[in-house]
Formats: C-alpha cells, structure tokens, sequence
C-alpha cells in the first residue's frame, strides 16, 4: 500500500478538491482507494499467513479490514467536526474583524493540522513521529524489497552485492530529489496492473503444487499457531494501511457526511480483503515453509514470466519509494526552508534566479543545500539500515506493529476522543479506547519480537564473517 502519500496533500482536500471539479463517482472512488491498498505489502502476506497459520490468518484479515474501516470513519468525523469549529471561528473573526488565523501544518498535511488543532504543540510532535516513522519504516521495505529483488536476477546473481547496493542507493538518493509528484502519480494504475500480473503469475505457477500438495498438506496449512500472531498482525496492517488515501477519497467526493461514504469504503476494503486472502492463502498452500518475501521469488529463476515480474516490480517499487518518502522529505523542507509545503513552491527559471537551485525550485542557497543534504543523508541512512536488517518479512512486520498501527488506530482513535468529548456515547468512546489500546498493544509486541526476528540475521552475518576469515 501507499500509507501516507495523500498526509502532504493540500489541507482543504485532494487533488480534485477544488470547487470548480465535479465530484468523484462512487465507481471512480473505490478504484482509487483500491490503488491506495494493493501495494509492496501484498508481496509478504503468503509467509504472514503461514506464520500464524490460515485457520487464524484468513478470518484475521476480515477482522483487520473492519477495524480499519472503523478507523477511517473516525477520521473523517473528526475532520467534519474540525470544519465546522473552523467555519465558526471563522464567522466569529468577521463578524469582529479580526484576521483569520493561520494553518499551519509542517509539511504533515492534514493529520498533522488536525493534531496540533487538538493537542498543541504535542500534536505535532505526535503527527510527525507517527507519519515520519510509517514512511522511513515503508522507504525501508521498499529498499529492502528491491534490494532481494534484484540480487535475485538471473542477471545479476553472480554480481558483487556491495557495488548493487551502492549503485542504488545512488538512484535513491537522484529520486529523493523529486519535488514535484504530478508526473509520478499517473503510474499508480500501472503498479496495480503489475500487481494484478503477480497474483495471475502465482496462481498459474501455484496450481501444480497446491494439488499434489508438493511443499505442505492442506492440514499442516491450516493448523493455527498462535506464537505467530504478531509477525502476521504486523505484515497485515502494513498491507491494509490506507487510511491518508481514504481521507482524501471521501474531500474528493464532495461528502457532508460519513454514511455516504460507507458503500465506497465498504466495496474497496471488501474487495482488498478477498484479494489479500487469496494471495496470502494461496501462496502458502503453493509453497508452504519455503514461502519468500517477495512470494515472486519462489518462481522459477531466469523463467520469461519471473524476469518480467522481477523487471516490472522493481520499476515500480522504484517508483513507489518516491512516493513514499515525498511526506518525510516535505516535513523536512518545511523545517529548512520554512515552507508549509514543499509542492506548493515555486517554480522559476533557473537561468534568471541566481536562488533557484538545480531543480528550478526558488530557495536561498544556504537553504537549498541544506534541504538536499537532508534528502541524500535520509536515503543513504536507509541503505545502511537496509544492508543490516535485509529480511523483507522482518521488516514489513515490524514497520507494520510499531508504525503503521499507530497511524491507522491510535491517531484515528485518540483524535475522534479529543474532538467530541463529551458528547460520545459508551461505545463510541469503548472503540475508540479499543483502537488506541489494540494499536499500542501491537508496538511492544513488535518491539518484543523484532529481536528474534532479526536474530537469524546477525548469526548469519557472523558465521559469512568467519568463512571469509577462513576462505582468506
């Protein structure tokens, strides 16, 4: 999925938001919150599923759908009821000539004004750690997801993995330079059409062995097994983490109350439960305990429908990792530059403006430096941590425990408290208080799984480390 892309949109809406657009349809919507879910995270679910087991794993998902669908809902309540206190303010300013006062949002768009509008300074502090987080934790995937991907080219298999890794990185660090995303927004049809290719590949390379049961019996597949709940839990949210992508459905459908957006919501996480159930299900019926991360990397080496897979995915991931570091880069322009919002700069010849830097983006030149030097140090720190922790699976159930679980359940649920006390029902606050806890219940069980996890990682490290001393 793409988490928090839409967070550092404009504050009033998406991109369709403006008076003078027509409403998006219904049918309009729910692709576009389809594009919003179906992303990197689909790619882990198969082995998700087989570490909880798909007794527990395909109800589960169901259950992480609803509650996610709940939390959106809370979301857009707040946000209504924060338009409202605004527009009131607003009449109360000119009706006493006062000035209007001044939104500021700290290149966190809209989650981050509603925070520091209900919790102060502390808001923001919470915003940015949360949506920051959700998105370095997702550029880190990405990369690790590319790094596997590539390595594991028939290509590139006998290549030095230390100059690919640099290689990279160096690419990282040219499309952190990106500060404009129009032109990159239109291909996230074509990263759900590569999608939907990866699933039609799985199913015709799963076939064969899920009916001679080649990798696992369907028993061993569905027996339960609790101790795996946690990576699984983590691996699942991060999929069906979308809920900035929603918020700016429902400002682009023009909607004035939360029941009219249900059937789109509804339809569009319906739809991503069926597809990540299946993958998930599937997968692991194919392969069983082999199952990978990417699952693509179970097909066979070198096949033409594997190199197209490997080729086409790692365009897109490519892509993808711009778009998601676009919110950390947008917070940081607005710390160095003082910008409320780096995609609202302006835009000058660089041969007439000795301020403009390389990009045409007008900055003082301190500034402009500054900014950069930011931007390569973030992707480079990534790559570091990248080569340290290369396990996808790892990675993407931890990111989603501690980070995405905060950004889809605390925050929905803590600001939906704060912007109606007093005026909650006893279970409009028990779920709201439901989804704050289950969200900080799933961080220390992340925390408390994420070292043995990784554990494989570093023994592994150690034991290259000592055949090399002994090889040399």
């Amino acid at each position: 999925s793409n988490p928090c892309l839409d967070a550092v949109f404009n504050m009033g809406g998406g991109p369709n938001a403006a008076m003078d657009v027509s409403p998006m349809s219904n049918r309009l919507a729910v692709a576009t919150l389809l594009k919003g879910l179906i992303g990197a995270g689909v790619l882990g679910l198969p082995k998700a599923y087989g570490k909880a087991g798909l007794s527990l794993a395909a109800p589960g998902s169901a259950i992480i759908a609803v509650l996610s669908v709940l939390s959106v809902m809370r979301l857009i309540e707040t946000k209504l009821t924060l338009d409202r206190q605004k527009a009131e303010r607003e009449e109360d300013a000119e009706k006493n000539a006062c000035a209007p006062e001044h939104e500021y949002d700290w290149g966190l768009g809209l989650i981050g004004f509603a925070a520091q509008q209900l919790f102060g300074k502390a808001g923001v502090v919470l915003a940015a750690g949360t949506i920051l987080g959700a998105q370095l934790g997702s550029g880190l995937a990405h990369i690790v997801i590319i790094h596997v991907t590539i390595v594991n080219m028939v290509y590139f298999k006998d290549q030095n993995e230390l100059m690919i890794r640099v290689g990279c990185c160096i690419m990282y660090c040219g499309l952190s330079m990106l500060k404009k995303l129009n032109s990159l927004a239109i291909l996230s049809v074509m990263a759900l059409a590569a999608y939907v290719f990866v699933l039609f590949d799985l199913v015709c390379r799963g076939w064969e062995p899920i009916t001679k049961s080649t990798n696992i019996s369907v028993g061993d597949a569905w027996s339960p097994k609790s101790e795996g709940l946690q990576a699984w839990f983590g691996s699942s949210v991060f999929a069906f983490s979308a809920i900035a992508v929603a918020q700016y459905v429902f400002e682009d459908m023009k909607l004035d109350s939360v029941k009219k957006f249900i059937p789109v919501i509804s339809t569009g996480y319906g739809i991503a439960t069926m597809v990540f159930t299946f993958f998930g299900v599937y997968g692991y019926m194919a392969y069983g305990n082999i199952t990978e991360v990417p699952i693509y990397l179970n097909f066979p080496m070198g096949a033409a429908d594997t190199v197209a897979t490997e080729l086409l995915l790692f365009l897109i991931l490519m892509v993808s990792l711009a778009l998601q570091m676009f919110p950390v880069f947008s917070f940081a322009d607005s710390i160095c530059s003082r910008h409320e919002h780096s995609d609202r700069e302006k835009i000058v010849d660089p041969s007439t403006s000795k301020q403009a830097g390389p990009m045409g983006i007008h900055h003082d030149t301190g500034k402009w430096w500054l900014n950069t030097l930011v931007r390569m140090l973030t992707m480079v720190v990534l790559c570091i941590l990248a080569s340290v922790l290369p396990k996808p699976d790892c990675v993407l159930d931890i990111v989603g425990d501690l980070f995405m679980s905060h950004m889809d359940f605390v925050l929905p649920g803590a600001m939906h408290l704060a912007a109606h006390k007093g005026s909650l029902s006893t279970w409009a606050v028990i779920l709201d208080v439901g989804l704050i806890i289950l969200g900080y219940t799933a961080a220390v069980l992340g925390l408390l799984g994420a070292p043995s996890c990784f554990q494989d990682d570093i023994t592994d490290g150690l034991v290259d480390g000592l055949s090399l001393s002994v090889l040399e």
